[in-house]
């Protein structure tokens, strides 16, 4: 039930009774934020999911982790909570560990069909909550108008500074000065993440303004050095080459050559139903009325020049838990509409068997499958896919599943595996498109389109045209190199790169 916690006998219980002094301390300054702010969670949260997490994170400055919690709503969710955690240590960054945390709080939330938003409850061992900031670890409070350095080590290592207008900086540290990845947010007003050097943007980077739109490219001494992509305004996704600064040649709204005009549907024997899957097994679980995302309905909306359909709807459903090698599982849901169990459970296994053809990298980033019939277009996004069955040419199930993982895992509005501008560089030195779509819409399709085409040349070379294999290799070498020092698992496809 969603109420004002009771945190004191909760702390002093779980988190510090080895020492009563620090348990005492950190009461009163618990006392004094609840006076001045109520904070609403679930309290078995902080009795079990949040000390779980604290005792599972490793210490030192070179691990990042978040924790995310979605509240329901007191009518339709009776106050129900979700989380999701994630940590990692320096070879990622805290923007790519918030994002996979978000995404297994996304995950429980749509499992357990609660409304409301997965928010940031905690960085580290410090709860981020309503605006507020608990030290765990240092037995204090902090306002979002304390500055400083708040969290971790911000001369050499990985640090949070908060400075006295509310400007924030999270990410890498030499000298005192931000120096290698991290995010820098200019309170209410734009956002960088990227890389930096001796404190000054330099390196590839996204710079974020509060109208939408973004500038991404390469940055050199803190000003803008090189080709640049600004997207999100009226005008499209345009090219300028910057230098020191200044603004040059314009290269137009990104309307290059393209390859190939269908995409991932010009060739339907990459990876075809005689491939090998990984996956092991798949039991029924239940049957359930969840909320799940329809693509049939026809709430149309324009996003990001692009006419979308569909909308969350309550339906009954089939429950299935699909059991991969190295026991990753993933929930599918059937619409109740394939009438029996026998039906959804046939149809869930065509789909899930396709799962387990896609390389490990891309599989293990989805956590949730729906299926429903009618001639939609299938969608993926972060931890997810949702696939319609007469929505296709069957032939292209397989290439069509690599498209959607894709969008789920590598897009930086899923699991964000790809850089977005360390791909924007790639894509202004190819000066080519893999296809159409991807030419179309670069800024959203162009990574779930090329990953196709690198898994065609780099694993499946075989099962496609000398003459389309030739075309890929010259078009876009640059994207073809980046997915190659990625050093992705590819099992169970054999690769070359």
């Amino acid at each position: 039930m969603k109420i004002l916690i009771s945190i004191l006998c909760i702390f002093s219980t779980r988190l510090f009774a080895a020492d009563d002094d620090h348990v005492q301390i950190l009461n009163e300054l618990l006392k004094d934020l609840i006076s001045e702010k109520k904070l609403e969670v679930c309290d078995w949260i902080l009795e079990e999911a949040y000390p779980e997490y604290l005792n599972e994170i490793p210490s030192g400055d070179d691990v990042f982790s978040a924790f995310y919690v979605v509240v329901g709503g007191l009518v339709v969710d009776n106050g129900r909570c979700v989380y999701g955690f994630h940590w990692d240590s320096n070879n990622k960054s805290l923007q790519d560990v918030k994002q996979k945390a978000k995404a297994e709080c996304e995950h429980w939330r749509k499992e357990n069909q609660i409304t409301g938003t997965c928010k940031l409850f905690a960085i580290g061992k410090e709860i981020v909550w309503e605006g507020s900031i608990i030290n765990a670890e240092k037995n204090s409070v902090v306002s979002n108008e304390t500055s400083g350095c708040i969290h971790g080590n911000c001369e050499n290592g990985l640090g949070t500074f908060i400075w006295d207008n509310g400007d924030q900086y999270v990410g890498a540290w030499k000298d005192g000065k931000p120096h290698g990845e991290g995010t820098f947010d200019w309170r209410n007003r734009t956002k960088y993440v990227g890389e930096w050097r001796d404190g000054k943007k330099h390196g590839y980077g996204t710079h974020s303004f509060y109208d939408g739109s973004n500038h991404i490219g390469k940055w050199k001494n803190g000003k803008k050095h090189g080709w640049v992509m600004s997207t999100g305004g009226n005008m499209g996704v345009q090219v300028y080459e910057w230098k020191d600064g200044v603004r040059g040649e314009w290269f137009g709204n990104l309307n290059w050559e393209y390859v190939f005009k269908d995409g991932h549907y010009t060739d339907g024997d990459i990876i075809t139903n005689k491939d090998p899957t990984t996956l092991q097994n798949l039991v029924f679980v239940e049957e359930k009325f969840m909320e799940t995302y329809d693509r049939r309905f026809r709430n149309t909306q324009i996003i990001k020049r692009r006419i979308l359909h569909g909308k969350m709807n309550v339906a009954n459903h089939f429950v299935f838990k699909a059991t991969f090698e190295n026991d990753h599982k993933v929930t599918v849901a059937v619409n109740a509409e394939f009438k029996t169990k026998g039906k959804a459970e046939k149809t869930a296994l065509k789909y899930i068997k396709i799962v387990g053809q896609l390389p490990t990298f891309l599989r293990e980033g989805i956590n949730f499958m729906v299926i429903h019939k009618g001639k939609a277009s299938w969608g993926g996004g972060a931890v997810g896919i949702v696939i319609h069955t007469g929505g296709l040419r069957h032939k292209f199930n397989e290439e069509t599943m690599v498209h959607e993982a894709g969008h789920a895992v590598l897009d930086w509005e899923g699991l964000g595996l790809v850089n977005r501008a360390e791909w924007a560089a790639m894509q202004l030195a190819d000066k080519k498109f893999i296809s159409e779509y991807a030419e179309e819409y670069p800024d959203q399709e162009d990574v779930a389109e090329t990953i196709l085409w690198w898994i065609a040349v780099r694993c499946k070379p075989d099962k496609i045209s000398k003459k389309n294999y030739k075309k890929v290799l010259e078009a876009i070498p640059n994207r073809l190199k980046y997915f190659d020092e990625q050093n992705y698992d590819t099992y169970p496809l054999v690769c070359n790169f």
